[in-house]
């Protein structure tokens, strides 16, 4: 009867060592699979942003910009943080201040379609849009690798 016994418990050690090595590489793979999801959103959102900041620069330069270049600009500053909150990567607070300068310096000044100025390509404006533009790109990067490294 021991010997069926100690039979038993190898058995049962054998599968926990399974069960507990199977465990183990399925949340590694899990974190992995979460980490390289993040990363695609990471970087559509980068091109989101830049592509954001290029045509608010784009528009402050033109002499007649289009209206509808004014609602894009103005649909993408209110989508950003729908699509960046979710990722959990960068404190709310946070988030909301970067967005808020972004947004600042993008539609402050000059946003207006029947009181529009070109603005010179060294405006100090255009440099604050670039400016707010790359920090919260910057946020964004060390937070992820903060996360993931």
């Amino acid at each position: 009867m021991t010997d069926l016994s100690a039979e038993w418990v190898g058995q049962i050690v054998s599968w926990l060592l399974i069960i507990l090595g199977w465990s183990l590489i399925n949340r590694h793979q899990n974190d992995r699979e979460t980490r390289k999801e993040i990363h695609e959103r990471l970087d559509h959102l980068k091109k989101t942003v830049k592509n954001l900041e290029t045509r608010a620069i784009t528009y402050h330069l033109e002499e007649n910009p289009a209206p509808l270049t004014s609602l894009k600009i103005k649909s993408t500053l209110e989508l950003l943080w729908s699509e960046i909150a979710p990722l959990k990567l960068i404190d709310s607070d946070d988030l909301g201040e970067l967005i808020f300068y972004l947004r600042r310096d993008i539609t402050l000044c000059n946003f207006d379609a029947e009181s529009h100025i070109p603005l010179s390509p060294d405006s100090r404006q255009l440099q604050e849009i670039g400016a707010s533009s790359q920090r919260l790109l910057t946020k964004l990067d060390t937070a992820f690798i903060s996360r993931f490294h």
